[in-house]
């Protein structure tokens, strides 16, 4: 039972515990050279290599043993069903990975400042990769998230309670975030491994960049500028392909990859929705899920009940 819940709300993992992007800036400065040197090197043997140095490229003839990542959870054993990434689609992707930093560079005026910031978010959920939970009741299609964090004076995280509500007490849960830990408290899981090394602390912002800083070499990465409504954006995008479907859920429910977008504020460089897509064997881009930012604020403290589940 307390494990029913995970595959609905993987989003929520999203930022929660990698600060990549973050980290890597730092050896970039202290190494005297880019953030593109390092994620995209010309010459691997000439740059730090860390342990966002992706997977090996391979050829696109076919399926071939793949090198994944240090310290990737449950990495995959089997042969690889990624699509690599040409030479020209990995220049392309540094460019865009440098467009997209400069822009939630323009976040700092509210994630690189001590203090509260609040968000609330709506999920929608259209299509579903399962039928039911596994108990037999239907999963929710739609939820709200309120997230406090609590910022120190470089803009990382010292604590931080998130709050997804579905409208069910079955579906609902509380998360918390102290010394580096975060906690399920309704389910029942931790980010602690036991070793305190791995307690590090996270920029909320970074994990706009981090899959793409994690598989650079097997996504593709575009960039274009469009509207939401009345508003600017920029839209950032990431590719996954496969080689052949493969199924994922419920049975028959098959992919060729995934879609990633993040819609990005051009006047204030923060996430304004982001947006999930399954590629189908035909290939049709058939929209998975939907996140909408409601409310992005700074806030003296939140409320006593948030509060209580720090203590």
């Amino acid at each position: 039972m307390k494990r029913k819940i995970l595959v609905l709300f993987g989003v929520l993992l999203i930022g929660l515990v990698l600060a990549f992007f973050a980290f890597q800036a730092k050896i970039a400065s202290a190494k005297d050279i880019t953030l593109k040197d390092i994620l995209f090197p010309q010459n691997r043997q000439n740059v730090v290599v860390s342990q966002i140095d992706s997977a090996t490229s391979t050829p696109q003839t076919g399926p071939t043993a793949t090198t994944f990542p240090e310290g990737m959870v449950n990495p995959p054993t089997q042969e690889s069903n990624w699509v690599t990434n040409s030479p020209e689609q990995m220049e392309k992707n540094a460019a865009v990975v440098e467009s997209v930093s400069k822009l939630i560079e323009k976040t700092a005026i509210i994630y690189a400042t001590a203090g509260w910031v609040h968000t609330t978010t709506k999920t929608e959920s259209p299509v579903s990769r399962s039928d039911t939970l596994p108990d037999g009741s239907p999963i929710p299609t739609a939820w709200s998230t309120d997230t406090w964090l609590l910022l120190d004076e470089n803009g990382y995280v010292i604590r931080g309670v998130t709050i997804q509500d579905t409208g069910s007490p079955t579906t609902s849960q509380v998360t918390t975030f102290k010394d580096g830990i975060w906690t399920n408290l309704t389910l029942g899981f931790t980010t602690d491994t036991g070793n305190p090394e791995e307690n590090k602390p996270y920029h909320p912002r970074d994990y706009v960049l981090e899959q793409a800083l994690i598989w650079k070499d097997l996504v593709a990465l575009e960039i274009k500028d469009t509207v939401i409504g009345k508003d600017s954006v920029t839209e950032f995008t990431i590719i996954e392909r496969n080689l052949k479907p493969h199924e994922i859920g419920k049975p028959g429910y098959l992919v060729m990859g995934t879609v990633l977008k993040y819609y990005l504020s051009t006047e204030t460089g923060s996430v304004t929705m982001m947006e999930q897509y399954d590629i189908t064997p035909e290939g049709q881009h058939k929209l998975i899920q939907r996140i909408t930012t409601i409310v992005e604020e700074k806030v003296e403290e939140p409320p006593a009940k948030v509060l209580m589940y720090l203590e």
